[in-house]
């Protein structure tokens, strides 16, 4: 068992465990012929998808409400112009917008007072807008007062 140095922190005693321990992973390795490197490029695949998701997320911060808004329509299959519309009119594409004495929050101004739980999805871009599309699809255009203005 490894005691610490009398005067030295608990860190200290942890680093050196750790040391000790990334030491006999290395010779490990080294004796056992490197063959846990077999998977080598099963795992290079799986930082390249990590890398793909950091860069995706990055590139939204650096795209417009309306943009996003248009990205979302475009996989779920739906109409980009209406959306952009609709959002526009209920909070002029303001993502933190709140109206409706406090009731309702976003771009697309989700109330709470008739979907409880949902106020995490309305102030994101991208949730509320699948959310919204999920809601039209069901014939449910009625939920916002914008709809029969476009």
């Amino acid at each position: 068992m490894i005691k610490s140095i009398k005067g030295k922190k608990n860190d200290d005693y942890k680093v050196t465990v750790l040391a000790i321990t990334f030491l006999l992973a290395f010779a490990t390795l080294i004796f056992r012929g490197f063959s846990l490197l077999e998977n080598y490029h099963e795992k290079e695949i799986d930082v390249e998808k990590i890398k793909y998701k950091v860069l995706q997320m990055v590139d939204l911060n650096e795209l417009t409400v309306e943009q996003r808004i248009r990205r979302v329509a475009k996989k779920e299959g739906y109409n980009a112009d209406y959306l952009v519309a609709l959002a526009k009119c209920e909070s002029s594409l303001d993502q933190f917008a709140i109206g409706d004495q406090a009731n309702s929050y976003g771009i697309f101004q989700i109330n709470q007072g008739y979907w409880p739980d949902t106020k995490e999805i309305a102030l994101d871009i991208e949730e509320s807008t699948r959310w919204t599309i999920n809601q039209l699809k069901q014939d449910r255009s009625y939920l916002w007062s914008c709809s029969k203005k476009i």
